[in-house]
């Protein structure tokens, strides 16, 4: 009589199901803008811009996102020490763009046509030349030193 005994490994246990792969992809969330290729006065400007006019001193944008979320996109853009809500407008009175300085700039966020429209005015004032008298300077935008007009006529 033959008998014959074997052991019988456990057989391993199947490997985990690969988790399932999110469908989903990256997605912003609520109200979050985010950073398109369009520039005006070397501001970035959000994915779905429109500049709609530049001029040398002033700009005019438009997007189809809320004011709010405009502002919180500009904010870490902007230097500016203050926001202002001026009526149904969010204002930057005076900001610079990081890491272009130099320039001042009032920005205005506002509702319009459904959207957003978002208004730069370059407010950066004239540099004084330098080696004038202040009555120098005086004559030079018209007045005498104590705030008269030099030429009563040019009012006119």
């Amino acid at each position: 009589m033959v008998l014959l005994v074997s052991c019988k490994k456990e057989a391993p246990p199947p490997p985990p199901e690969p988790a399932e792969a999110s469908v989903e992809p990256d997605r912003l969330p609520p109200g979050q803008l985010l950073e398109g290729d369009e520039k005006v006065f070397d501001l970035a400007l959000p994915v779905g811009s429109t500049i709609e006019a530049v001029f040398q001193g002033s700009a005019s944008v438009f997007g189809s996102y809320a004011p709010e979320d405009l502002a919180a996109y500009l904010k870490p853009r902007l230097r500016s020490s203050h926001v202002e809500m001026a009526g149904d407008k969010i204002v930057f009175p005076k900001a610079e763009v990081r890491g272009r300085e130099g320039r001042i700039f009032r920005v205005e966020i506002g509702s319009f046509r459904g959207g957003t429209q978002l208004r730069l005015r370059d407010i950066t004032p004239a540099r004084a030349e330098p080696g004038l008298t202040e009555e120098e300077r005086w004559r030079q935008v018209g007045m005498t030193p104590d705030g008269r007009l030099i030429d009563q006529n040019s009012m006119e």
